[in-house]
């Protein structure tokens, strides 16, 4: 299996960077670290030739040179990686981002971490606090993690942290976010759910803001919700989440591989 990382040279993509090198280790997967520059003209090779050599020292900062693939591509990030997750058949896409202004209109058009989400067929985690993660890759503490599940909505997710379970030992808190007076499908609820008990939470805001609130106050290192599909590009709830949160997030497509 591969694990993808996409890298810009900003500190939150170090710290992605660094997690993707940890895990991928830990699960025994192959690393492609892949860098995307808006290079045009007669200057893109130089460009490109030293942009891949500084990507490769960072790259060995965190593992051994044999043990990763570095890519440097000129073009558009979204579709760039997008096109490489399919090629290399990723199995876990990392990158690092940093939280989001919630009434900032440029965040949300701008924000690669989110057009990611709403592009690929392959699980996403978003980093923004490698801590958490690290400790629980190390075995030094249980991972906290919130998911984030609906009833027909989310069967995939919960697949997925179950398979991370083989790897890390996990804490989890699955929750469902339904308004005050809204009718909830339980026997649908404990289905998609599987082996983890709902909690029902009634609350009037947004379900980004409420799972938001919810995994801040169990200082939840990860939360993880599946994205419904076909993708798409206005403000699904997978996608509000992801820019609510000041945590981690795995975004996980429904038709994921």
């Amino acid at each position: 299996m591969t694990t993808l990382c996409g890298y810009d040279g900003s500190p939150y993509a170090i710290e992605a960077l660094e997690v993707a090198a940890t895990f991928a280790r830990k699960r025994g997967d192959r690393l492609v670290v892949a860098q995307v520059l808006d290079v045009l003209g007669a200057d893109e090779p130089a460009v490109l030739g030293r942009a891949q050599d500084e990507l490769r020292a960072e790259v060995a900062r965190h593992t051994s040179p044999d043990d990763a693939e570095v890519r440097v591509i000129s073009g558009e990030a979204v579709a760039a990686l997008a096109h490489l997750a399919d090629d290399r058949r990723a199995g876990l896409v990392v990158i690092g981002a940093r939280a989001l202004a919630r009434h900032d209109l440029s965040d949300w058009l701008e924000s690669t971490a989110l057009r990611l989400t709403s592009r690929l067929h392959h699980p996403v985690l978003i980093v923004r606090r490698r801590g958490p993660l690290l400790d629980a890759i190390a075995g030094r503490a249980p991972l906290r993690v919130t998911l984030a599940v609906a009833p027909g909505r989310g069967a995939r997710a919960v697949a997925w942290l179950e398979a991370l379970s083989a790897h890390l030992l996990l804490t989890v808190d699955a929750v469902h976010v339904a308004a005050p007076h809204e009718e909830v499908d339980e026997v649908a609820l404990a289905e998609t759910a599987g082996p983890h008990r709902v909690r029902v939470v009634r609350d009037e805001r947004s379900l980004g803001c409420a799972i938001a609130e919810i995994a801040a106050r169990d200082d939840a290192g990860l939360v993880v919700i599946g994205r419904e599909k076909p993708p798409v590009l206005h403000r699904t709830k997978a996608r509000a989440i992801v820019a609510d949160c000041t945590t981690n997030v795995a975004c996980v497509p429904e038709d994921a591989p």
